[in-house]
């Protein structure tokens, strides 16, 4: 299931994270691809003049999915985490990502007021992630069946 849940992840991230092919500033470091910081299994830290491919982008966001899970895991717990379906991990792993770590409290029992949670976060940095948070929201409260087979 990991990896499937990896490649699902990625394949969201990368839908709102944009395509860049070369470096560009953004806050507080270079960034390629799919908002990267870093290149390439060895993580090679994004320079200035650096360019990428969209496959090799992917592949590189594809790599890195596995460190956006452990920080999910470790923000919500392992027991949280197991009560989850695969698009409620998916958020949670594309909040990771967007945020470094877990900016809501999560509870499987109650889909509705997570979602309410990750909808309120759309405020932040000035509503720019707002149809984000919009579309996390959704994601949350939609059973991993229906996604399968959208």
């Amino acid at each position: 299931m990991s990896a499937d849940l990896y490649e699902r992840a990625a394949e969201y991230v990368a839908k709102w994270e944009g395509f860049s092919p070369t470096a560009y500033w953004d806050v507080n470091h270079w960034r390629i691809g799919f908002g990267s910081s870093t290149e390439g299994p060895h993580e090679v830290n994004v320079v200035k003049g650096m360019t990428t491919t969209r496959e090799r982008a992917m592949q590189n966001l594809e790599l890195r999915i596995p460190e956006f899970r452990y920080v999910a895991v470790r923000d919500v717990g392992k027991v949280v985490w197991d009560q989850l379906n695969m698009n409620q991990q998916i958020v949670l792993i594309d909040l990771a990502y967007n945020y470094g770590h877990i900016p809501v409290p999560v509870n499987p029992k109650e889909p509705a007021l997570t979602a309410h949670h990750i909808l309120q976060r759309g405020k932040d940095n000035g509503g720019i992630n707002a149809r984000r948070r919009r579309d996390e929201a959704s994601l949350w409260i939609k059973p991993y069946k229906e996604a399968e087979n959208a």
